[in-house]
């Protein structure tokens, strides 16, 4: 199991974000919710991504500027952008 993240990206429990494309997710809860909701969809239509990125295992804890986490949620976002495009532009929903 991964370090614990900073407290403002830690997990505040279960969270079903309505929109995966909608707002970034806040947290790791919401991270794994969206990741989730978009495999699902994926699927669903029989399309195949590249994996999301992993969680981060090297935090450190102490907020440090350029934080593993901010990566991760940049390289999330990617992505997350990489399967609204496989999913709308060839769906074309």
């Amino acid at each position: 199991m991964p370090p614990n993240p900073p407290a403002s990206f830690a997990p505040s429990g279960p969270c079903d974000p309505p929109d995966p494309f909608g707002p970034p997710p806040r947290n790791v809860a919401d991270a794994r919710a969206l990741i989730g909701a978009i495999e699902a969809r994926l699927a669903a239509r029989g399309l195949v991504l590249r994996p999301p990125p992993p969680e981060p295992t090297a935090c450190c804890g102490r907020g440090c500027s350029g934080c593993v986490w901010q990566g991760y949620y940049a390289a999330l976002l990617g992505w997350r952008d990489a399967a609204r495009n496989l999913l709308f532009v060839k769906t074309g929903d």
